[in-house]
């Protein structure tokens, strides 16, 4: 059979396996199983990988084969459950290989291993103090040798748990600057590309040089054959165009993020890239496809026990509800998240589950409690940026709070209090240079300025956030902007601003009606009797 195809051995190296594994000949049954794995592989069949090498891996036990190419196969077999979100069985891999690394002393081999376990404990598992153990068990071994790849990319896992989970921004971009100038240094591409997707080196408001970043990191990974950073690329960029207000730009990179992601059999944050998915509909109003989206990614991280995902659909499907006026469901949904966010550590979920639990407690009117969340948020919020307030590892939830407190505050009279927020929250717009933050920041405006009856510049700060909240197509912020501005003629209550004000609460009310905001109709029509009163 091997003289048959002599011309195209890897490309029937799966039947010529099986053909001398049952001939009994486990050299060349060997051989040819790790040439159908390593083929497999390279086009993304993931599961076909993964059964060859466990074929190749059990003949390497049975005949007592060489130690380095066991220790490869049991790597590769970790990285092939990662990447289908079988973490349990990967991490029984890599610990394989851990001890097999040890006995051929491959120090480099054994810092990679180290790393790929400490990213799977602090993000699927959300055991973040196991992670930083392996991590510095890593640094042990390289702190006395040669500068390498790998110390590079134990730089930037340490500092994407800093940034991301402990909340410490200096540090954390004091280690991604060292990552990212070793790996410069040393052509390290893959880790390069690692420190753009992530964001690890810089401190940035501005959230279109930020996308930028994770854009070449994508297009790095993409152009080297990357898939894990490419994918993690996908799964950031959707939340950082929709924090720029583009949502359509935000529902490409989330669509080609899973098409990519299944192309190359890459499960591993497909929970996330369902959920950012889910924003973009969320945001633009059309709550079937949230609820539909974050339904499907619930389950899908569920399944695979990816918890940090797990955690953003629930509070995804609560934020949907709380638009729809279902405020208990909303309520029971991110108290579920928060249980998880509070258990994984993730600064990152804690920030965003906490800052839709304020705004659903500012609605309900639960004052008392949307006061002690939103400023607990700006009070991290600012600690971790330090000087760099609002910085972009967090885009939008580490910005609402100071337009939600604001708010709150003016409905509790005390006006000195949400003017200085306001002020705050404009300086940090105009930096982040996002045309949903501008709108939310005009609207604020517009709403002190009616409250202090500065009319003419609460209808200018008014129609600047109408406007701006039409060209992005933001329904459920847009219904919001129509009442104030609504309230604020009618309030003024000069000639013609009864017709002004029924013309602005009727485009309310029937947005509201299209997407299903029930409180907003609700709110909408008892204002409406005043103008008939």
């Amino acid at each position: 059979m091997e003289k048959l195809h002599v011309e195209n051995l890897e490309e029937y190296a799966d039947e010529l396996a099986y053909h001398f594994m049952e001939g009994r000949d486990d050299t060349k049954a060997l051989e040819y199983f790790l040439k159908a794995g390593d083929r497999a592989k390279e086009v993304y069949a993931n599961g076909e990988a993964s059964s060859y090498f466990e074929s190749a891996l059990n003949l390497l036990d049975r005949t007592g084969g060489d130690v380095r190419e066991k220790a490869r196969v049991t790597e590769t077999l970790g990285n092939l459950k990662n990447w289908n979100m079988e973490f349990e069985a990967s991490l029984k891999y890599f610990s394989e290989a851990v001890m097999l690394l040890k006995e051929t002393r491959d120090k480099r081999g054994l810092t990679r291993v180290y790393s790929t376990m400490a990213d799977i404990f602090v993000y699927q598992l959300g055991r973040y103090e196991d992670a930083l153990a392996h991590f510095n068990e890593a640094l042990k071994i390289l702190e006395n040798e040669p500068e390498s790849p790998e110390l590079a990319q134990v730089y930037f896992g340490m500092a994407d748990i800093y940034i991301y989970v402990l909340g410490n921004l200096s540090k954390g971009v004091s280690l991604g600057r060292k990552a990212l100038n070793l790996a410069e240094k040393l052509g390290a591409l893959e880790v390069k590309a690692n420190c753009y997707t992530d964001l690890v080196f810089t401190e940035l408001t501005d959230l279109q040089k930020a996308t930028e970043y994770i854009k070449e990191g994508i297009k790095t990974a993409l152009e080297n054959n990357y898939p894990l950073v490419a994918a993690e690329g996908y799964m950031f960029i959707p939340w950082f165009y929709f924090a720029l207000g583009d949502f359509h730009r935000a529902m490409e990179y989330a669509e080609e993020g899973l098409e990519y992601a299944g192309k190359v059999g890459c499960m591993t944050w497909l929970g996330s890239m369902m959920t950012g998915k889910a924003w973009v509909y969320m945001l633009t109003g059309d709550l079937e496809k949230v609820t539909e989206s974050a339904e499907e990614a619930m389950q899908t991280s569920k399944k695979t026990g990816d918890l940090a995902s797990f955690c953003i659909a629930l509070g995804t499907l609560g934020e949907a509800y709380r638009i729809m006026g279902e405020w208990d469901k909303a309520r029971e949904y991110h108290l579920q998240a928060l249980e998880i966010a509070e258990k994984t550590h993730i600064y990152l979920d804690l920030n965003f589950v906490n800052s839709l639990l304020g705004r659903l407690y500012y609605e309900r009117e639960e004052y008392g409690k949307a006061e002690e969340i939103l400023q607990k948020m700006i009070e991290v919020v600012e600690k971790m940026g330090g000087k760099t307030r609002c910085p972009v590892q967090l885009p939008f939830t580490g910005f609402v709070p100071y337009i939600w407190l604001s708010e709150l505050y003016l409905k509790m009279g005390e006006f000195k209090k949400a003017e200085d927020l306001a002020d705050e929250a404009y300086e940090i717009a105009v930096k982040s240079k996002s045309r949903l933050h501008m709108a939310l920041t005009n609207r604020l405006k517009g709403m002190l300025s009616s409250h202090e009856k500065d009319w003419k510049s609460a209808i200018e700060s008014f129609g600047k956030s109408k406007r701006e909240f039409e060209a992005i197509e933001a329904l459920p912020e847009l219904i919001q902007t129509l009442y104030e501005y609504g309230s604020t003629y009618l309030q003024r209550n000069q000639e013609g601003d009864r017709e002004k004000a029924h013309s602005l609460l009727n485009q309310a009310l029937e947005i509201s009606r299209k997407i299903g905001a029930k409180k907003w109709i609700e709110k909408i029509i008892a204002k409406k009797k005043l103008l008939t009163a």
